[in-house]
């Protein structure tokens, strides 16, 4: 029998935990209320911190490439 981590959070629009399910600390052996407020970036490994925080900031501020124009 496999068995899966579900960890649930809530990200602010800055990267912090607004909400942190019990489940993590299992994951992540921190306490919930210990990462709740706090960055999502203080937990990743170093060599994906760059990558991490580019996707971050496309999510946060989407470009738009194409506009589809569309007529009566």
């Amino acid at each position: 029998m496999e068995l899966a981590f579900v960890a649930i959070h809530d990200l602010s629009s800055d990267a912090n935990f607004v909400f942190v399910s019990g489940s993590a600390e299992l994951m992540l052996g921190y306490k919930t209320e210990d990462i709740r407020g706090r960055s999502y970036f203080n937990y990743m490994h170093p060599d994906d911190s760059t990558t991490v925080r580019e996707v971050w900031s496309l999510v946060k501020n989407p470009v738009l490439d194409e506009l589809t124009k569309f007529e009566k």
